[in-house]
């Protein structure tokens, strides 16, 4: 099976059962991805007219057959269940970022599902084919950032991936979200809420697989080719050889994000990055960096401290590039 890892884990919370289930032929032919996964099963297990926040709804996260693979931008994971917000009783989806998704699939798994709800607080820990619900009332109560720290610390690993819900979630704060890596999000639809209705803190997850890809080496030929994105007028290859954001960028980061102007006020200004700045002004541009709060796709200016300059470089690495590379196999 080429692309998806073939299992989903199905979690019954009041009964404290976790189920492992293959991938029918029939998901994975016509319900293409995470979010046709997560679609299907919706449609299928929970029954109009229940309200969001009970036992009654189920809520699921669903990955791709491309998650896990070289493939650019494809390191996505979704979180679906009926929604709490936005459309009111419609299907919520909230889809996010980082590489919890790669994790998942190099476990084993295309979809986790939850059912029910559980009498205390809890947490699923995924360990390859070790599943198991773990007490989280260690947890509860703590922030996202504070969660990720103390599950890395319980389980000894900090290769270990969390998607997790913070107090928003835990008090069924209808808007609330989920988390993954700290600082990625599934923002749409309540998820957090719903996750919380359940009792659900977290999922943490740990894979040592890989994904299989039926043709290797055309894939990352592919790949490569669409990462240069030659078609832009403006060439990403000037911001990838830039010293500034060469951290960031060879760690996966996305180059316009990981722009580093500690000197210059202007673009095209003297200063830590102005051999960037040209190219940097095309794209501004464009209107493909988003800006104050996604309201603009450019900026009109730089101040004088510089954009990022708090942080620098960024670390946290985008899975579809070196890592997946890397555990990509054709067997």
């Amino acid at each position: 099976m080429y692309g998806w890892a073939g299992q989903r884990i199905k979690v019954y919370l009041t009964e404290g059962k976790i189920v492992k289930e293959p991938l029918s032929e029939e998901m994975r032919l016509n319900y293409l991805g995470g979010r046709g996964f997560n679609s299907k099963t919706l449609f299928d297990d929970v029954k109009p007219g229940i309200d969001p926040l009970g036992p009654d709804n189920v809520v699921m996260v669903g990955v791709g057959p491309l998650n896990g693979t070289a493939v650019p931008a494809s390191a996505r994971w979704t979180a679906t269940a009926k929604s709490t917000v936005a459309v009111p009783g419609g299907l919520g989806d909230g889809n996010g970022g980082g590489d919890f998704s790669t994790e998942l699939k190099f476990a084993g798994y295309d979809q986790i599902v939850f059912y029910g709800r559980s009498p205390k607080p809890v947490y699923l820990w995924v360990h390859d084919d070790h599943v198991e619900m773990r007490d989280a009332s260690g947890i509860w109560g703590k922030t996202t950032l504070e969660t990720n720290y103390k599950l890395w610390e319980e389980l000894g690993d900090r290769d270990i991936r969390v998607l997790c819900i913070g107090p928003a979630g835990e008090n069924r704060v209808r808007m609330s979200k989920v988390f993954v890596n700290i600082t990625r999000t599934g923002g749409k639809g309540g998820m957090g809420a719903v996750l919380g209705s359940k009792n659900v803190k977290a999922v943490a997850v740990r894979g040592t697989g890989s994904v299989k890809i039926a043709r290797p080496t055309a894939t990352c030929l592919r790949a490569s080719c669409v990462s240069k994105v030659n078609s832009l007028p403006f060439q990403w290859a000037s911001l990838t050889r830039n010293p500034a954001i060469h951290s960031g960028t060879t760690r996966g980061s996305q180059a316009s994000t990981s722009l580093r102007c500690t000197r210059c006020s202007r673009f095209g200004g003297r200063g830590a990055t102005s051999r960037s700045a040209p190219a940097t002004r095309r794209a501004s541009l464009v209107g493909p960096l988003p800006t104050r709060a996604f309201r603009r796709g450019s900026y009109r200016w730089i101040p004088d401290r510089g954009l990022l300059s708090t942080h620098s470089a960024m670390r946290w690495s985008a899975p579809g590039s070196r890592t997946a590379i890397r555990r990509s196999s054709n067997g």
